[in-house]
């Protein structure tokens, strides 16, 4: 019960009162039907509220909407059912109960691409600030927070949404880096978007590329805000990891960049470790400023549709804090970069025994277009009981006059003791 009272004051200062009692009573949605319609009659109301000017009040809208189709029982949970083999006499007579659950799932993209639309539309009209900017990632990310019912409208308006985020939160006047919470929720809404159905596999690389460029943003704007030599600061989210650290200018033997590993605590758990005698090639390239170091890790392949029983796609980079620095290129080095990059530990169905047992490590040719096996060594993990793999001494590698790098890599890992220190 409600108590609402109305007072008028006129211009000589004299009120009058007046109070009425209201009873609310909570609406209760029984099914997903009674879930659209309710959802279906107000979104007429938010395009309303943003016609006539009213974007905030769209977008407030927007993000209600999102939580109401989001709600326990209003998706397709309910059509998977139990896994009993028993089926009932109303199953047997309800024939048209897959074709109800797919109109109620397209139902549900439409609507869920309307709310992407009308938050697309808000966030067009209203004053970019940092606040702003969170608000349009917050509310895209509760209308894409069930996968499969974004479809290709929904994920095309969210994609132009995030990196109208990005690019604005880096073009800010007071130059501030964006947030951890924003970065973590426009990772977590890219996240929603890998995790979509897409009709070919084709189309899953394409969204898995712009994820990754969008999360490069994200990335970039979280190093500016870094302060030399300070903890390196992590982005979360189901599908991308990613962490940032300024490791300040090089030099010393005490740079944190070199007491690895440094991992992400991601679900997948990659971690890299740089050889110490990187400081110099880093200290050569930076041109007296800081160096940032990025790591991110992406579930889904941003460069091509990934095969099942592949692990997450590591990406490192490192860059200077300079005028006019960029990224560093690091050629060369007397030791080797080492990744820990975990896969699973059984084998998927879709993926041969043979091929599983063969993991190999490879990086992106950007210029082959391909996936390249050279200058990568695959070692195995855990290490054969007693043996220890080592990195062997290189001057000896090239003292073999080989002329053909892979053989030159495939002897540059030995096995000794691990009992013996190297």
């Amino acid at each position: 019960l409600l108590q609402v009272w109305l007072v008028v004051r006129d211009s000589f200062g004299s009120t009058s009162k007046a109070r009425v009692n209201l009873t609310v009573k909570e609406s209760v949605l029984e099914d997903a039907e009674a879930v659209q319609a309710f959802v279906g009659n107000l979104l007429s109301v938010s395009t309303s509220a943003l016609s006539n000017g009213d974007s905030e009040g769209a977008l407030l809208l927007a993000g209600g909407l999102a939580s109401v189709l989001n709600r326990p029982g209003s998706d397709d949970h309910d059509e998977r059912g139990s896994d009993s083999s028993d089926t009932s006499e109303d199953e047997e007579l309800d024939s048209d109960s897959g074709s109800g659950s797919s109109a109620a799932r397209e139902t549900a993209r439409q609507q869920r691409a309307e709310l992407a639309r009308l938050v697309e539309s808000s966030a067009q009209t209203m004053v970019a600030t940092s606040s702003s900017l969170e608000w349009v990632a917050q509310t895209m990310q509760a209308v894409v927070s069930v996968p499969s019912q974004v479809g290709p409208d929904t994920r095309n308006s969210t994609l132009r949404v995030m990196e109208s985020v990005v690019s604005l939160q880096s073009s800010q006047e007071d130059s501030q880096p964006m947030s951890l919470q924003t970065s973590s929720t426009v990772l977590s809404t890219l996240s929603s978007l890998l995790s979509a159905p897409t009709a070919a596999a084709n189309e899953t690389a394409q969204v898995a590329a712009s994820a990754r460029n969008l999360a490069d943003g994200v990335v970039a704007s979280v190093a500016s805000g870094l302060v030399d030599g300070e903890p390196a600061s992590e982005v979360v989210s189901p599908d991308i990891t990613a962490k940032v650290q300024n490791v300040g200018k090089l030099g010393s033997a005490n740079c944190p960049l070199f007491q690895g590993p440094i991992q992400s605590a991601g679900a997948a758990g990659a971690s890299v470790v740089m050889p110490s005698s990187m400081q110099a090639a880093l200290a050569a390239s930076s041109a007296g400023g800081a160096v940032v170091f990025k790591l991110m890790t992406m579930g889904s392949d941003p460069n091509q549709a990934k095969a099942a029983g592949t692990s997450d796609v590591v990406t490192i980079s490192l860059g200077s804090t300079s005028e006019g620095g960029g990224e560093i290129r690091v050629r060369g080095l007397a030791e080797p970069i080492t990744f820990s990059i975990p896969i699973a530990a059984s084998k998927p169905e879709t993926v041969a025994t043979e091929s599983y047992k063969r993991a190999a490590c490879t990086w992106w040719d950007k210029e082959a277009g391909a996936y390249s096996t050279e200058g990568c060594v695959t070692m195995p993990n855990p290490a054969p009981r007693g043996a220890l793999l080592r990195w062997r001494n290189v001057s000896n590698v090239m003292a073999l006059n080989l002329t053909d790098q892979t053989l030159i890599l495939d002897r540059a890992w030995e096995i000794g003791n691990a009992n013996l220190t190297s």
